[in-house]
């Protein structure tokens, strides 16, 4: 709901900077979320371990979601 007075009354180098932002915060969760799925791709399944590391990447893939979702909002598309 903040995104369409974000397009509205920010200036240009503002949304810029925020979705410059937005995409690094999307870079890094995404690597996360590899790095995460690897590691739990090593071990044995359904150990605790495993399961943390499966957390984990579910986690972070939450947080790329809303990244890649506030993007497009900022960019006026829809979904």
């Amino acid at each position: 709901k903040v995104f369409p007075l974000i397009r509205r009354f920010a200036k240009e180098d503002d949304r810029e900077k925020l979705r410059q932002f937005l995409r690094i915060k999307a870079q890094e969760h995404s690597g996360k979320v590899k790095a995460f799925s690897e590691k739990a791709e090593s071990l044995r399944a359904n150990t605790e371990e495993w399961h943390f590391y499966r957390r984990k990447a579910r986690e972070e893939q939450i947080i790329y979601n809303q990244c890649m979702k506030n993007l497009k909002l900022l960019e006026g598309r829809k979904e």
